[in-house]
Formats: C-alpha cells, structure tokens, sequence
C-alpha cells in the first residue's frame, strides 16, 4: 500500500486540525524541494499561504465543523522550499481515527492548465484587440447564421450604431438585387464543405446607402464551445469599383477612337510604305553612288599615275640625253616640265589621302622611330625649299630621350607639311623647328613648333583653315598655288596619331604652327615582342632576319639556318623586324605575310621605301604544320609609277645587269598595257645594256616566258585579260619558274584588301609547292652569294 502510495503522481498529505502534517508521499515533499523529514516539521500553513494566514484557532474551529463524510475542493497555491508557487488544485476530505480527528489532503498540480487558461485569455484579449481596432469591417456570425459581434469599422461603414448589428444576418445587410451573390458559397462554407470564400456585392447602408463590399470569410471552431462560427472581412471597394466604372467606360471610348484612327492608320500606312519604298530606292542608289565612288578613288591612283608616268620619266630621260648631247639649254625647260609633273602628283596624292581618311581608311603602322634621325631627314629635305626664298632655317631639339613609337610616314608628312608651307609664304625670313618633350600629368608628349616670320593669317580666316580645298583667301591660291589639301589633310592625321594641331597668327608678323602627339601611341607593340639575335660559333656565311608572328615556326626556320652556318634576327612583329633591320643591316630577310598589326605586305612595303633597305632581298615564307614546307617568293621588288630611273637602274643592277656581261643573259620581259610605259621601262632598260622583250597583257607574256625566259620581269599589275595577279600566281605555281625574280611596277596602291588577296595566293602556291629545307636554304644561299658578288 504504501508503494502505491509513493508512486502516485499527487501530493498525499495527512495533518490534523492543528495544522501539523502528520505523513505525507514521496511525490509530496520531492514536488516542493523537501526531505520527508524536512517536510514533517512543517505545518500545513507554512506551504499554504492561504492556510496560513487564517488563526490557527479559527482555522480548527472551521476544521472541526466539516462533517466526517463531506470534502472540500479548492484551488490554491503550495509554496516550494525555494520561494516560489506553484498552483495546486486541493481536495481536503475529514475522517477520525482512534477518535482523532485528521484531514487527507489530496493535492494536484495545474500549474499546466493555469498556462493554458492564461495563454486562452491573451489570445482573447488579442483577438478581441485586433476586432476592435481592425480597419476593415469584421463580423462573428455563429452556426444560425446570426451576427455575434461586429466591429465599429463595419457600423462605421454601414452607418449602424454600436451594437445595431447583433442579431441581424448578413441577408439583412445585403442589397437586395446581391442576394444570391455567393449564398451558395456561404451556405458550403456553413456546412463545412469548403474552408474559404470570397465573392464582391453591394450592401445596402442603414441610411439608404448602396456601397461595395468585398466578403472574405472563412470558418473556426471556437475554442470553448468547439461550435462552428464564421468570420468575415467585410472591406469597403466602392472607390476602386468606381474607377472600373471608369475606366471600362475609357476603353469603350478608346475602343471607338481606336477604329476610327484604325482606318487612318491603314491609310498612313500605305502612304509610309509607300515613302518606305522610295527611300530604299534611293539608298540603294546611294550606296551604288558610294560604292562607284569607292571604286573609282580605288582606280583614280592607276588612272592617273599612269599619263604622269610617261611626263615624269619622258622628261627625265631627255634631260639626261640632253645632258650627254651637249644640248644644256633644253635642260630648264624639261626640268620645268619634271617639276610640273610631280607638283600634280603631290596634288593626286593629296586628294588620294583626304578620300581616304574621310572613307576611314588609312591605316597606321606604328613602330619605334629615332627621333633626331628623323628630324634631320625632314630638314635636309625641306632646306632647299627654304633657300628657294631666301629664308634662314633653324632647328631647336630639347629631348631627354631619342625613341618614340608613332606611324613615320604621318608624321614625316604632316612636319614636311608644315615646314613646307612655313617656307612656302615666307620671304627673306626665318623658318625655325623647335621640338620639346614635354610631361603632361602623368603622360610624356611631343610638341613641335614650325614658326615662321610670313605673312600670317587673318583672324577671320583661322576658322577655315583646315577645311578642306581651302586656303586664307582667294589671293593666295593666286599667287603662291596649291589646293587647300595639306593642312586638312595633316590635321586629320594628327588626330589619328592622337595628337592635334594648333595654330597662333599675327596678320603680317607670322604664325606658329604647332604639333602635339603622345610619345608613344596606344597601338605600340608590347615589349615583350622583342625579338632576339642568335649568333653561331665561327665564321658565319651570312645574317638572316626572320619574321614570323609564331614563335615555333620563328624557331624551326632559326634552328634550320643557324645549321647551315648563318646568323640569325628573329622578329615577331614588323615594328620590331624594322627595328632590326635598322641595327643588323640582314643579308637576306624571311618575311610570313599574314601577322597582325603590321603585316609582311606593309613590312615590304616599309623596306622598299628606305634606300638603305631597298637592296636586301626579300623571301615570303611560311612554315607548314607537317614535315616539310613550302616557301613561295613574291614580287622580287615593287616599284611605283612614276618610275625613279636611278631606283629602277638600281634594281637592275641587283640582277647582274653592267658592262661587260653576257648579252644574252640580258633578257628582260617588260609586261605593260600601256604603251607610253612599256616604251618608257624599255627604253630605260635598253640604256642600262639589256635585251628587252614586250608584252602587253598577263597572258603574252606567259607565252613569252615559256618561249625563252628571260632573266627579270618588270610586270604591271592592272592589265585587260590576264592581271599581274594571276601572272603571279600562274609563275609561283610551276617550279620551273618560281625562281624567276619579278619587280612589280604600278601606280595602284594596294589597300588591305588587296594585301589578303596577296597573301591568300602566296599561300595556295605554298600548298601546291612541295618544297623541302633544302631548297629552301639553298635558295636563301643564292641571294647571300648574289649580295656578296655586288659588294
């Protein structure tokens, strides 16, 4: 019994009506923190306050009235040994024995129960908070249908007074023609059928009003009773039904406005098709225009150059004649019409330039250049024409280094502008060149001051001083010529270098012009392309520059030539191989046609432009990805119309060409359609001691190359029926004659487009080749040998 009793989860006490606790369970002294003997020296008000704080002698005389068979529940509080209270539900029942008479306290603890009664009503006072203070009307309708408990928005918004909804059903409250707006719904919703409604109709207000409402309700089992009920939001839309109205009313107004602009549109329509229509057309035909105009600038410089060829090299060559006659007093006037010549080829080559930059086409090579050695160029070419009128020209370099990387020929042509025109419109004065380099900010700069002491400018003329084919005024296209091309044209560069030009004038004082460029471009090659220099153990038999963009088949064609004995440059870029050049002075040159930036055209280009390059033979080559390659050799030079008779003497005598020779290895084949230059070019030739052939298109003179061949061509490239073009290609394709030099003579200049086309050719002649190292170096070998004879 007594481990019944010890095991119970309620606290059994026993006391008398004293108040002493008698006898007690295990779970009575351990649920307050005491011993059992501990918890015996209480009494039974000491861990009740309630208890204690009736007189014990009022408490037993209350005790001792409670009949035998009766009992008393309570709920009270028992105190832990610690302090604080817990909540215990009491039964206390009397019973004697021995004739004394005690209590059994049976004592439960609702200290669960008491939280969640208290956790029901902050969730009442919540919820009651919330009803009550809620915007939006709220309404309690209980399993009748019956309206419980409104909120004041709701009787705010219906206009009812506190309380006036209770009792009442949402049917009451509803306008009558919205009845049936959503009773089915409401009715599942009430039955339990669904958990969730909410439907839009009009209420009709306690003053008549009719207003619209949106119903959310959804049901809840109410925590006490767990009967059914339904709470629902009521929320006022009469605003937002109002701007339906609205706008519905809006798009039926748009809708007939859109109808009628609908038929003007279609007739617009039409109309713009029709103008859509007339302006492609005229597109089209201007960019047929465009494209005329592009063709025809592309064909202008071989149009032109072409008659000039002929008054250019007629004159020189009578002069000459006229020199070795003793005919001296034709030589004025030949040289007036040599002068005459080339004045008008500068003026070609200036519209040339302005239609190419205005089309954006020039393009830049920027490489490193010496400064002074440029300077000096400029200058000993532009002293004559300062002694011509009698002017003192100076020169002030103020430079910390000597290298910049720029395009050359811009530059060298934009200060051979300025200086030129300084020298041009000034007489008996001073032209002075004063070159600083300057720090701006952060970023090193060049500026060049060509000042003059002529007749200066007008300050009204400034303003179109760089228009093009426009001079300061009419006065002195008059007496000093000239199209108005240069300044428009150098200013353009400038800007293309990244620099600009400004210009000061004191109307008969003078003027200073000035170029500003950045020392070094931002199309300036990285410095790790470098380049390097191998050099072989003895004597060499020679120094090959090899230019190649791709450094292993840079590095075979090195590793392959330094076998045979050579020294060898090696270049990745053609700024750098320029460089080289410069420095090495190479033997021979290996040149890969497709690299970017500056390519092997524009490198070939570059090295035929500098007389000190102009003699060192060139060899197109490209490494192929299997064993063997292929090696094609272009055009053995390239010579431009007007032809130079000292530079096409020159070129002859790289051939073997002199007294003393062979007659019979004499045999040049001159390829022209023009008749006047195939007359010129042969009656050069002729003079130098060559037998000379003629053929007047591509084709004639493939017939007359495989009838004899002849030791040099000089071969056109714009030809009716068989072009230079594909005479080259034709000549790289057989191996018996791919060996066969050729000095390419035109007054076309090749653009980028016919660059690739160049080099797209060279590179199906490699494929059809089928040439091993061997050849390769033993043609190489030729032209170091050939040099080496010259020298």
């Amino acid at each position: 019994m007594r481990l019944l009793v010890d095991r119970s989860r309620d606290a059994l006490m026993l006391h008398d009506v004293r108040g002493r606790l008698l006898e007690t369970n295990r779970f009575g002294h351990d649920s307050l923190g005491y011993t059992r003997d501990e918890f015996l020296q209480l009494s039974i008000g000491d861990v009740n306050p309630d208890v204690g704080s009736i007189p014990k002698e009022r408490l037993g005389e209350q005790w001792r009235k409670m009949p035998l068979d009766s009992s008393v529940t309570v709920e009270t509080h028992l105190v832990h040994k610690h302090g604080h209270e817990i909540p215990m539900e009491v039964v206390v029942a009397p019973f004697e024995e021995q004739g004394q008479r005690l209590f059994a306290a049976i004592c439960r603890d609702i200290s669960e129960r008491k939280a969640a009664e208290a956790a029901r009503r902050r969730e009442e006072l919540r919820f009651q908070a919330v009803f009550e203070g809620a915007p939006t009307g709220l309404v309690l309708i209980n399993a009748k249908g019956t309206i419980m408990a409104a909120n004041p928005a709701l009787e705010t918004m219906l206009g009812a007074a506190p309380g006036g909804l209770i009792g009442r059903t949402l049917d009451d409250i509803t306008f009558e023609a919205d009845l049936e707006v959503g009773r089915s719904e409401l009715e599942q919703l009430h039955r339990g059928e669904r958990e969730f409604v909410r439907v839009e109709k009009r209420y009709a207000g306690c003053g008549g009003e009719i207003l619209w409402a949106q119903l959310s309700a959804f049901r809840y089992g109410d925590p006490k009773t767990d009967e059914a009920r339904t709470v629902a939001f009521i929320e006022d839309i009469n605003e937002r039904k109002q701007i339906e109205t609205q706008r519905r009313e809006m798009f039926e107004r748009l809708d007939e406005l859109v109808a009628q602009r609908t038929a003007a549109l279609e007739q617009e329509i039409a109309e713009r098709k029709r103008t859509e229509q007339e302006l492609n057309k005229a597109m089209r035909a201007a960019e047929a225009a465009n494209l005329a105009k592009s063709q025809f600038l592309a064909s202008m410089s071989h149009e032109l150059r072409t008659p000039l060829n002929a008054v250019i090299g007629y004159s020189e060559m009578l002069m000459e004649e006229a020199e070795d006659t003793g005919s001296e007093e034709l030589v004025p006037d030949l040289q007036r019409i040599r002068n005459a010549g080339k004045h008008l080829l500068g003026i070609i080559n200036d519209i040339l330039d302005l239609s190419k930059v205005e089309a954006g086409k020039i393009e830049l090579f920027i490489e490193s250049v010496r400064l002074p050695a440029l300077i000096d160029e400029i200058i000993d070419t532009v002293r004559p024409l300062a002694h011509n009128n009698g002017n003192e020209l100076s020169l002030s370099l103020e430079l910390t280094g000597g290298v910049i990387s720029t395009d050359i020929t811009r530059v060298r042509q934009v200060l051979f502008n300025l200086l030129s025109n300084a020298c041009k419109f000034t007489e008996q004065g001073r032209v002075a060149l004063r070159v600083q380099e300057l720090r701006v900010g952060t970023e090193a700069w060049l500026r060049f001051d060509v000042t003059d002491s002529g007749l200066g400018i007008k300050p009204e003329q400034l303003a179109k001083l760089f228009k093009p084919f426009t001079q300061a005024d009419a006065s002195t296209s008059r007496r000093f010529g000239g199209t108005g091309l240069g300044l428009s044209i150098s200013d353009q560069f400038a800007q293309m270098l990244g620099g600009r030009i400004e210009v000061e004038s004191e109307y008969g004082v003078g003027s200073t012009f000035t170029l500003w460029l950045p020392s070094h471009h931002a199309q300036q090659q990285a410095a790790s392309a470098s380049g390097t220099f191998r050099a072989v153990t003895g004597d060499n038999i020679g120094t090959v520059l090899v230019v190649d963009d791709e450094s292993e088949s840079r590095g075979m064609l090195a590793r392959l030539l330094e076998a045979e004995g050579y020294a060898v440059l090696t270049a990745p870029t053609g700024a750098r191989a320029m460089q080289l050049a410069e420095l090495h002075k190479p033997d021979v040159i290996t040149l890969d046609v497709m690299m970017p930036g500056m390519d092997g055209w524009a490198v070939l280009s570059r090295l035929k432009q500098r007389p000190e390059f102009a003699d060192i033979p060139v060899v197109i080559v490209s490494l192929m990805p299997d064993a063997d390659m292929g090696y094609a050799l272009g055009a053995a030079d390239v010579l431009a119309k007007p032809i130079e008779i000292d530079r096409l003497r020159g070129v002859l005598s790289r051939f073997g060409a002199g007294a003393g020779t062979d007659a019979s290895s004499q045999h040049v084949l001159v390829v022209d359609d023009d008749p006047e230059a195939r007359d010129l070019l042969c009656r050069a030739v002729l003079k130098e001691g060559w037998e000379v052939q003629q053929a007047v298109n591509g084709a004639r003179a493939l017939e007359s190359i495989r009838a004899s061949r002849p030791k040099l061509v000089l071969l056109d490239l714009m030809m009716p029926e068989m072009d230079g073009f594909e005479l080259l290609e034709i000549l790289r394709g057989d191996p018996a004659l791919a060996s066969l030099p050729v000095i390419v003579i035109t007054a076309k200049q090749l653009g980028q487009t016919e660059r690739t086309a160049l080099a797209q050719r060279v590179g199906s002649i490699m494929q059809k080749g089928s040439y091993s190292r061997t050849q390769l170096v033993k043609h190489i070998r030729s032209l170091v040998d050939l040099k080496a004879k010259k020298l």
